[in-house]
Protein backbone atom coordinates (compact mmCIF):
# COMPACT_ATOMS: atom_id res chain seq x y z
CA UNK A 1 0.00 0.00 0.00
CA UNK A 2 1.05 3.22 -0.90
CA UNK A 3 2.33 5.62 2.02
CA UNK A 4 0.86 9.19 2.82
CA UNK A 5 3.29 11.72 4.06
CA UNK A 6 1.31 13.78 6.59
CA UNK A 7 1.32 17.68 7.93
CA UNK A 8 0.15 18.11 11.18
CA UNK A 9 -0.48 21.50 12.59
CA UNK A 10 -0.73 21.84 16.10
CA UNK A 11 -2.52 24.53 18.01
CA UNK A 12 -1.76 24.58 21.84
CA UNK A 13 -4.92 24.64 24.65
CA UNK A 14 -5.12 26.26 27.68
CA UNK A 15 -3.14 23.61 29.47
CA UNK A 16 0.18 22.65 30.31
CA UNK A 17 2.72 20.35 28.83
CA UNK A 18 5.72 18.83 30.60
CA UNK A 19 9.04 18.04 29.07
CA UNK A 20 8.04 15.13 29.82
CA UNK A 21 5.20 14.55 28.28
CA UNK A 22 7.31 15.43 25.56
CA UNK A 23 9.42 12.96 25.67
CA UNK A 24 7.29 10.64 25.79
CA UNK A 25 5.35 11.50 22.39
CA UNK A 26 8.53 11.56 20.61
CA UNK A 27 9.60 8.37 22.22
CA UNK A 28 6.36 6.87 21.29
CA UNK A 29 6.30 9.21 17.93
CA UNK A 30 9.72 7.81 17.20
CA UNK A 31 9.53 4.05 17.88
CA UNK A 32 6.72 3.93 15.36
CA UNK A 33 9.07 4.56 12.35
CA UNK A 34 6.18 6.94 11.23
CA UNK A 35 7.67 10.41 12.97
CA UNK A 36 10.07 12.28 10.38
CA UNK A 37 10.38 15.55 12.68
CA UNK A 38 8.73 18.73 13.29
CA UNK A 39 9.14 22.24 14.52
CA UNK A 40 8.12 24.77 16.85
CA UNK A 41 6.97 28.06 14.81
CA UNK A 42 8.03 31.22 15.53
CA UNK A 43 6.48 34.65 14.16
CA UNK A 44 4.65 34.88 11.31
CA UNK A 45 3.46 37.50 9.26
CA UNK A 46 -0.01 37.54 6.76
CA UNK A 47 -0.13 39.21 3.56
CA UNK A 48 -2.95 39.70 1.36
CA UNK A 49 -4.47 40.37 -1.73
CA UNK A 50 -3.21 43.94 -1.64
CA UNK A 51 0.31 42.91 -0.42
CA UNK A 52 -0.11 44.50 3.30
CA UNK A 53 1.17 42.57 5.99
CA UNK A 54 -0.57 41.19 9.15
CA UNK A 55 0.35 39.74 12.18
CA UNK A 56 -0.64 35.82 11.95
CA UNK A 57 -0.78 33.71 15.11
CA UNK A 58 -2.51 30.48 13.89
CA UNK A 59 0.00 27.09 14.60
CA UNK A 60 1.83 26.53 16.70
CA UNK A 61 3.94 23.93 15.14
CA UNK A 62 3.95 20.84 13.14
CA UNK A 63 4.52 17.55 12.99
CA UNK A 64 5.40 15.36 9.86
CA UNK A 65 4.19 11.87 9.42
CA UNK A 66 4.42 9.10 6.77
CA UNK A 67 1.95 6.53 6.95
CA UNK A 68 -0.42 4.46 4.93
CA UNK A 69 -3.61 5.93 6.45
CA UNK A 70 -5.02 9.18 8.63
CA UNK A 71 -6.34 6.99 11.35
CA UNK A 72 -2.53 5.38 12.14
CA UNK A 73 -1.39 9.21 12.24
CA UNK A 74 -4.64 9.86 14.62
CA UNK A 75 -3.60 7.07 16.73
CA UNK A 76 -0.10 8.12 17.40
CA UNK A 77 -1.15 11.42 18.19
CA UNK A 78 -4.16 10.48 20.91
CA UNK A 79 -0.93 10.63 22.86
CA UNK A 80 0.30 14.29 21.91
CA UNK A 81 0.69 16.97 24.25
CA UNK A 82 -1.16 19.33 22.58
CA UNK A 83 -4.44 17.20 22.57
CA UNK A 84 -3.96 16.06 26.23
CA UNK A 85 -3.81 19.69 27.25
CA UNK A 86 -6.67 20.96 25.25
CA UNK A 87 -5.43 22.12 22.29
CA UNK A 88 -5.88 20.85 18.72
CA UNK A 89 -4.03 19.36 15.61
CA UNK A 90 -5.10 19.32 12.11
CA UNK A 91 -3.62 16.35 9.88
CA UNK A 92 -3.07 17.23 6.60
CA UNK A 93 -2.47 14.98 3.75
CA UNK A 94 0.36 16.24 1.03
CA UNK A 95 1.84 13.69 -1.27
CA UNK A 96 1.69 9.85 -1.80
CA UNK A 97 5.35 8.29 -2.03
Amino acid sequence: MAKTRYLVLNYPGPGEQSAADWERFFTLAEASGRFSGGSALGARTGLDQQGRMTASSAAGGYFIFTAESVDEVAALLRECPILLSGGRVDIIATRVD
